[in-house]
């Protein structure tokens, strides 16, 4: 079962538990680059047609 990304982030995300200093250093690190610039290229409706349409459970986000 396919389900497009939400766009709204988790409120248990594990970079909205992080305290401030270590989101800091990891913004400054090349997986905050990765995040803001790579992440959104994907486009996850290519991945539609792998997932059945009533069957199973439904899809992570591929970004994950």
């Amino acid at each position: 079962m396919y389900r497009p990304k939400r766009k709204q982030r988790s409120l248990f995300s594990a970079t909205t538990l992080m305290p401030d200093e270590k989101r800091r250093r990891l913004d400054s690190t090349w997986a905050g680059v990765f995040c803001e610039k790579a992440l959104p290229l994907i486009d996850e409706e290519l991945f539609r047609h792998l997932f059945h349409e009533d069957n199973g459970r439904p899809n992570k986000p591929v970004q994950t």
